[in-house]
This record gives C-alpha cells, structure tokens and sequence, in this order.
C-alpha cells in the first residue's frame, strides 16, 4: 500500500484532516491542557498551514524560499525559522495558532564583507530539470560565492531557557549569529566564527554557554555574553574545539546534529554523526566518555532528540536509541508500516516520553518510549499519524500534479519541528526532500 492510500485510511480512521487557510472554521478541535497528558495533544492536533499567504502580513519576502530547516518558539506568540537559502524569519501569530493577523518579518542574518572589486552575487546554469521553476526565475540560479562568504543554509535556530540569547546558523563565512533585540526588532550582534563548513545543529549546555557541530567535523563549545543587548556589532572565538570522531573530516562522517543530556548526575553531550555513530562526551571539557555507539545498517542520520536520558537518533528507515545512564544502545525501532522516506527531525515533549517523529512525505508520528510502541487510535486501532499530502513544490506542468508516482515527491518533508512551551501547538516546516525540487512550507498543529 503507497503512502497515499495509507493516508486516505488513516483520514477515515481519524475522522478529521488538515485543513489549509481557507478552511480554518472547519473541524477544529482543542483539549484541555490541565488533564490531558501529551498523548492526548498529540491525538487532538490539526493542521493550520501558512501556504495561501494572501492574508499574511509580510508574504512578499516568504515566497519562493527554499526549504525550512530550523524552528523555534520565542514566546507564546512569536516563533523563528531558517531556511535553506540563507533567509530567517520572526512569525508573529495569534494565541490559536491561525493564520488571521499573522506577520512574517525577515531578520537579517549579518553583512557580507566583501572585496569591493569583486561583484555582490554569481550567477550559473541551472542543470535542474526544466519542469522546476525557481524563485530565481527559470533557468538561472545562484552559484557558489568564494569559500571565505559562503554559508550553505540555515539548518539550526533557537534559543536558551530564559530567552535571554537567540542564535542561528547559516551566517557568512558558516558563522553562528546571535541576536539581540533592538527597538523591538532582532539585529545581529555577535558573530561565532570558527567552523570552517555547514553548521548543522545546537544546544545549550547552559544560560551562557553553547554548542554546535559542523560538517567539518568538529564540535564547538562557545560561551557567550551574559547580554548582547547593549553591544555592538562583535566576534568571539570558541573557547573549546574538538573533534569528536578520528575521521570525521570525511563527507560521509560529517556530524549532523548535538543535544545535552542534562538529567544525569553530569551533563554531558551527545553527537551524531551521518553514518549513524553516537559519541558521548563531557559537557563542560568535552572530552569523550564513551567511544560509541554504532547504530549498525544506519543510512542518511540526519537529527537526534533527548529528554535528558535517552537519546533517540533518527536515519532513512529506523530510529535507534541509547541510553546513557546504562551506555548502552538498546533498540532500533523501524518507521511506521516499514516506511524509508526518512526519519527528519525529532524531539521530546519536554521531559516526557514521547517522542514526535518527523519524516519525509509529510508525515508525522509518535512513538512512546516507555512503551516502545507508535501512539495508537484509542478506539479504531492503527498508528496515529498526522499527515499533509498538498504539495509544496511549483511545477511548470500543472498535468504533473495529477501523476500518482510524480505526485508523491511534491509533499512538503518534516524538516523541523518544535513544541511550544504548554505542549499544545507544534510549529512544522519544511519542503520536498530531494534536494534538486524547490519548495517550501510552515505550519502549526495545534
């Protein structure tokens, strides 16, 4: 059974579907967040989406960006996301999530100093197939800038506990920025340079400090001021620099994303590497503790979740999880109905057990660790799973929309995701996962 049939089943099963901004009236459904545990929200949620932006605030510098890698909450009304072109973006939305009164406001991600003789932009051929349509215009798109300006996507954005630092990836030169709030508007102020490629992920080890890991192998321990607000315009260097794995300067081990465990009697940290390697290391000298796990068959690891002990690391079919109270990696848990469209973004709801699974084709489920099973229909049975089968990719060739195989790369991927703080709305974002189809999509369930 494709993925599609799959859907339409669950749709009868759940009785309800994601709606889209025209129909935001229409098969709502809320909870009560006092007795309701999060599987409960998880079960309730509904899709409002942000793709037909005519009544958004600010649309104009949203469409035709590229794919959305990063997501967080700043406050109960405000959220931010990164994409794959370089382009970050504060949403402001009301308490419900809808999309009436939504603004959208462009946040710059720092300047480009650049030799004076040489031109601001480059440009090439575009090789990608001709049915595609960038937001470039067909058949130009951007070329690769020199290494010392190139960024290569905005794949992490987030803030501390306190909200005190915001910082994203995807900074000139693969800088991570942090931002302070200026006049109510969020302006760069402190520029993290020492990766020399991508920067793939984040965390906080504390209020102050931070970490970060890179294609180029390392992982990076930053400490930052204790308030940007007041400060110019400034650089600072990491004070720790490390590389975790022997050969991780290769493609192919590149680390692709960093959580802390901090509910043991230590913190520590963990990483992933693109092979499906877990390391374990001291957060605060990082320095390894354990040499890894090895997450054997594991194909494209691209995120990693923790709830403070266990750490759940996602790849192209399976999730295997580590326990780092025991050091032991303990499970490997195959996707819902032996899907292979890849696992994208994971998280914990907090300390809790449930795991929310993001993944290809817009699909997302939840696996509860405790139990080790996939949250089930309490009353029909099957694995719950929310899903958004409109497509997010502009085609030249409207007949395309309607080829049942074609049709299938046109669903928005699950990129990223985050919770907010009461546990009740999931901010979503993402876009085709093949890397050569243009797209883009946000949305909250909630």
């Amino acid at each position: 059974m494709d993925l599609r049939a799959r859907a339409r089943r669950t749709d009868a099963i759940v009785g309800y579907r994601g709606c889209g901004a025209r129909e935001m009236g229409r098969g709502w459904k809320c909870w009560d967040s006092r007795r309701a545990t999060a599987s409960d929200a998880a079960r309730a949620l509904a899709l409002r989406d942000f793709r037909d932006l005519d009544d958004v605030s600010g649309a104009d510098a949203v469409r035709g960006c590229d794919k959305v890698f990063g997501s967080c909450w700043l406050s109960v009304d405000k959220a931010m996301i990164s994409t794959k072109d370089n382009k970050l973006f504060e949403i402001e939305l009301d308490r419900l999530g809808r999309c009436g009164g939504t603004i959208f406001r462009e946040v710059a991600l720092g300047s480009i100093k650049e030799n004076s003789a040489r031109p601001r932009h480059w440009w090439g051929l575009n090789y990608f197939p001709p049915i595609l349509s960038g937001h470039e215009g067909h058949g130009t798109v951007a070329a690769q800038p020199p290494p010392e300006i190139r960024r290569g996507g905005g794949h992490a954005v987030l803030t501390n506990v306190t909200r005190e630092h915001i910082v994203s990836s995807g900074g000139p030169g693969h800088d991570i920025i942090a931002f302070a709030r200026v006049d109510g508007v969020l302006t760069p102020k402190l520029a993290l340079k020492g990766h020399t490629d991508v920067v793939f992920g984040m965390d906080f080890v504390s209020r102050d400090d931070l970490v970060s890991c890179s294609r180029d192998g390392t992982v990076k321990l930053w400490s930052l001021p204790y308030s940007t607000s007041g400060a110019s315009e400034s650089v600072i260097a990491p004070s720790v620099s490390i590389a975790p794995l022997a050969s991780c300067t290769h493609f192919s081990d590149r680390i692709r994303s960093v959580k802390v465990v901090d509910r043991l009697p230590t913190k520590q940290i963990a990483t992933a590497s693109s092979t499906g390697l877990i390391h374990q290391l001291d957060a605060s000298t990082l320095q390894l503790i354990n040499q890894g796990y090895r997450c054997r068959g594991y194909l494209e690891t691209a995120c990693m979740a923790t709830n403070g002990q266990i750490v759940a690391v996602g790849s192209r079919s399976h999730i295997g999880f580590a326990d780092f109270r025991q050091r032991t990696l303990y499970a490997s848990v195959p996707l819902p109905y032996d899907d292979v469209n890849s696992v994208r973004s994971l998280s914990f709801d907090g300390p809790s057990n449930l795991l929310t699974v993001g993944g290809g084709r817009g699909l997302i489920s939840f696996y509860e660790e405790r139990m080790r099973r996939y949250l089930e229909e309490p009353l029909y049975g099957g694995i719950h799973q929310l899903y958004n089968m409109d497509p997010c990719v502009q085609l030249n060739d409207e007949t395309l929309y309607h080829d049942s195989q074609f049709s299938e790369y046109l669903v928005p991927a699950i990129l990223t995701h985050a919770w907010d703080e009461t546990g009740t709305r999931l901010l979503v974002g993402g876009g085709p996962l093949q890397a050569v189809l243009h797209g883009f999509f946000v949305g909250i369930w909630c």
